[in-house]
């Protein structure tokens, strides 16, 4: 769910980019946004991971 709500905000502020910043850098700005998503996931996972390995139990 976290994931699907970053995944919303980096849309939106993606286009709000585009409108902003028209032509190719408008389109640059919309995929970094969409590519943090991805970073967080990852890490969140990553977190997840090492949770379970070196938590306490």
């Amino acid at each position: 769910m976290i994931t699907y709500a970053l995944g919303l905000g980096a849309v939106k502020r993606g286009q709000e980019y585009m409108i902003q910043y028209p032509g190719n850098i408008g389109k640059v700005f919309f995929l970094l946004c969409t590519g943090a998503v991805f970073i967080a996931a990852a890490k969140m996972l990553q977190a997840v991971e090492l949770d379970a390995a070196f938590g306490e139990d």
